[in-house]
Formats: structure tokens, C-alpha cells, sequence
């Protein structure tokens, strides 16, 4: 009878092991110290597939964040890490800088995140199970009277950041004013020049925001954009609050 059960426990596990599992986490916002800014929420749902002998995992998950902080906020960071069932983890860093644009993110408003989807082989190589978890930390946040909360690192590169994209939308209306609209275009197509990555990563997201309202609304409408970005952000360093 103890051989039995013995060989019962053996083969339950292996054939348990091979059937798809699904699961569904909620987002669990693990900032530390705890924050009080932003109010994260969402899920995540994991499903395994047998395919080609492979057990491939499908992800769909939703992440958003309300504003819930008494002060305007101007600029945040936050980091999403995921994982699935025997995956490695995935993050996903998100940056929102409004430092160019007319108006903060005030009390009451939602940003929706966009998490990416997809398949990945899953990997129990050494028989374990490993705990599937969504979570999310604030890791940085400046207000609109200039004051930071969080990673003062983050804060410096982001203030480097800034600087790269003024130079650029700079670079870009001058040849505009020294040329015409098809020396803006080319201008604006030129790769934003920055030593570091982050930073010019940074730049060319702005680029294609440019590109965008070209491509919709005309280079008129691109150049009054980058008028008014420049605009912004003139106002937002006189008031003395801002690098």
C-alpha cells in the first residue's frame, strides 16, 4: 500500500505539472516608503498553452494610476515587474514628463499604462513552482512648486533629459527661422544628439511626438508645437522652482 501511494504522488505530480495552469493577480503597489501620490490599479492574467511540445504563457494584464495627491504633480516614475508561472521577471519602466507641456497632472486624474502582452516559454527546470506576482513602485515624483519625492537620481537624470530636448526643439525652430519649414523637417528628422542613452532615448520620444502632429496637422502646426513646449518651459524655470 506504501508503494502505492508513493507512485500515486509521483505520477499525480508530473501529469499535474504538464496541465496549463491560469491565474489572475492583482497590481499591489509595493512602493517603500509607502507613497500617497498616485493610486495604482489593474491585474494580470497569466495562461500556459501546450504548444509544440513547448508550454508557452500568455499575459494580458491593465495598469492605471489616479492622481491623489494635494499637490500637482509634474514628472513620476514608476516601475511595473511581472511574473508569470516559472518565467523570468519583466519590467517595465514608466516615465511621464509634463515638464513641456501647459498643465500638471492634477488631483482626481487617471493615466492608463501600457503593459506589454505576449508569449514566453514557460521554465520550471528545476521542478519548483515559481510565485507568480504584478506589482508596481513609485520610485520618483516632482511636484509643481519644484519639490521631489523619491530617488534623487532619477530627479538628475530627468532634469538632463529636459536639457536634452530643449536643445533639440531649439536646434529644430532655429532652422526654421534661418530657413523654411522644409529645413524644420529636416531638422526635426535629424537624430537628437545626447552622450547617454536615457537621454537621448528621451529626446527622440519627443521627435516622434513632433513627427505625429506633422504628419496629422501640418509643419505649421509641428513648428507652433514646439513654440509653445519651449514656451512652457521657459515659464516653468522662471518661476525659480525648476533647473
Amino acid at each position: 500500500m506504501k508503494w502505492s501511494v508513493v507512485l500515486l504522488l509521483v505520477l499525480c505530480g508530473v501529469l499535474c505539472h504538464a496541465q496549463p495552469r491560469s491565474a489572475t493577480l492583482p497590481l499591489i503597489d509595493v512602493s517603500n516608503p509607502a507613497q500617497q501620490f498616485i493610486a495604482f490599479k489593474g491585474s494580470i492574467t497569466f495562461s500556459e498553452q501546450l504548444t509544440n511540445e513547448k508550454m508557452l504563457q500568455t499575459q494580458k494584464a491593465t495598469a492605471s494610476g489616479t492622481v491623489v495627491s494635494e499637490k500637482p504633480i509634474v514628472a513620476f516614475v514608476a516601475l511595473f515587474e511581472w511574473v508569470g508561472f516559472g518565467a523570468d521577471p519583466r519590467v517595465l519602466s514608466a516615465r511621464h514628463d509634463h515638464f513641456f507641456g501647459p498643465h500638471d497632472l492634477p488631483k482626481g486624474l487617471t493615466i492608463d499604462f501600457d503593459v506589454p502582452q505576449g508569449d514566453v516559454v514557460t521554465n520550471d527546470s528545476d521542478g519548483t513552482v515559481t510565485t507568480s506576482k504584478y506589482t508596481v513602485q513609485l520610485k520618483f515624483a516632482q511636484f509643481a512648486d519644484g519639490s521631489i519625492w523619491g530617488d534623487k537620481s532619477i530627479g538628475d537624470e530627468i532634469t538632463a533629459q529636459r536639457a536634452d530636448i530643449t536643445a533639440y526643439l531649439q536646434h529644430t525652430l532655429s532652422a526654421y527661422r534661418l530657413g523654411d519649414e522644409q529645413s524644420f523637417a529636416a531638422a526635426v528628422n535629424a537624430a537628437p544628439a545626447s552622450k547617454e542613452h536615457q537621454q537621448r532615448t528621451s529626446a527622440f520620444a519627443v521627435r516622434k511626438h513632433i513627427q505625429m502632429v506633422q504628419s496629422e496637422s501640418g509643419t505649421a502646426a509641428a513648428i507652433a508645437l514646439v513654440r509653445d513646449q519651449l514656451k512652457n518651459a521657459d515659464t516653468r524655470r522662471a518661476s525659480g522652482h525648476f533647473q
